[in-house]
């Protein structure tokens, strides 16, 4: 009997990799336009390279933070 692992919502940009949620920014914290997601993949896959995504669409902004966000 096989191991079913959820691959987390995620997407690596500028070689770290990032979990999307669906937490809330307030405006004043979005900084630069950093791209957009150059590639969609399979929800079922995790994102190995520079701006791919398994779950934002291909074209999605992505924007850098300035605020630090705490561990």
């Amino acid at each position: 009997m096989g191991f079913f692992e959820d691959v987390p919502p995620s997407i690596v940009w500028e070689g770290q990799s990032y979990r999307i949620t669906d937490e809330s920014v307030e405006i004043q914290d979005i900084g630069n336009d950093a791209g957009e997601v150059i590639r969609k993949i399979s929800s079922n896959s995790t994102p190995n390279n520079h701006g791919e995504s398994n779950v934002l669409e291909k074209g999605t902004k992505i924007f850098q933070s300035k605020k630090q966000r705490k561990l």
